[in-house]
């Protein structure tokens, strides 16, 4: 298997990055280290690597897929065959009538974004996955280090003075320019897919925090239908032995008056106040009522039974 270099010359984590000619490039080495922050060099080139080889398998899967397609389309003019019409295999004269993607066309940003979705962790087990955005931070760094390979700056870089490098082109400033815009570009897509997670995690926790006062409300909800159906039972008890107490009042009041006839000959308000008062004598024996309600429970007594009213009581 290919092993690809791609610090080779740079220390992506440590090396200073020159500041002339492109600027913004120790931005973006700085802001790429800083997402990175949690892995070491090792780490670094395991996934550079992993990115160039999948790049690599990207780009072959599409033109094999290519190929079988024409085979199914039965256009056998891209192909070549033996004197005995055997077919030796796709004539590589058409490669670029294929209309597929390759290195040529593609940036390797554009391939990663295409493919991120599909990685394992390349690194030793029980170490954590790399995460999207380091991915692309790996990339940027490598295409950072591809711009200042391309420029071999002298290592005067703090006065501020052109690169002291003898036998640079054009063509080497404007490769690594468009290295500098690649690293600047991936760096933009790693700050994106940690800008992603960061939702997906604010989501998850939002709708954790939501099940969690959902779940605190049901369990408030609970607690407060079992004191309210504690409360009823209590106060149906109360009332059992309140009504339990009146009763035996009430009965005790009726008895006598059943069998008082100086009380019969009473109005039903005078009966009241008279017996309401020999509750009140009776010591707490019996639960004490007023005038009001036990005349009441003589007009309810009388009706019940039918009272009539005597037209005369000889006193004892």
């Amino acid at each position: 298997m290919k092993t690809y270099q791609p610090f080779k010359g740079f220390n992506p984590f440590t090396d200073e990055v020159p500041y002339f000619p492109y600027t913004k490039l120790s931005d973006v080495v700085w802001k790429a280290r800083q997402i990175l922050q949690n892995r070491n060099i090792g780490d670094i080139d395991i996934i550079e690597n992993e990115i160039q080889h999948r790049i690599d398998e990207y780009f072959e899967v599409s033109k094999l897929n290519a190929i079988e397609q024409l085979k199914e389309d039965e256009r056998w003019e891209f192909f070549e065959f033996d004197s005995h019409g055997v077919m030796l295999g796709f004539n590589t004269d058409f490669e670029d009538e294929l209309q597929i993607r390759t290195r040529y066309d593609t940036s390797d940003l554009e391939a990663l974004d295409e493919i991120i979705d599909q990685f394992d962790n390349p690194l030793e087990p029980g170490t954590i996955a790399p995460k999207p955005q380091e991915y692309f931070a790996v990339l940027a760094l490598s295409k950072a280090a591809d711009a200042i390979n391309d420029i071999k700056h002298s290592n005067d870089v703090r006065a501020g003075k052109a690169p002291k490098a003898s036998g640079l082109v054009p063509r080497d400033y404007v490769s690594a320019g468009r290295h500098a815009i690649e690293a600047m570009e991936a760096l933009g897509r790693a700050e994106r897919a940690r800008s992603e997670e960061s939702y997906k995690n604010l989501i998850a926790s939002e709708k954790k925090s939501s099940a969690s006062i959902k779940a605190a409300e049901k369990r408030l909800n609970d607690e407060n239908e079992e004191r309210k159906n504690k409360n009823h039972a209590h106060a149906k008890k109360m009332s059992a032995a309140s009504l339990k107490k009146r009763n035996a009042a009430r009965d005790a009041v009726l008895a006598r008056w059943d069998a008082k006839p100086e009380l019969q000959i009473l109005s039903n308000a005078k009966a009241g106040i008279n017996l309401s008062d020999w509750l009140s004598s009776q010591n707490q024996k019996l639960e004490y009522h007023e005038p009001r309600t036990v005349s009441e429970w003589i007009s309810e007594h009388k009706k019940a039974i039918g009272f009539t009213k005597p037209k005369y009581v000889r006193s004892a």
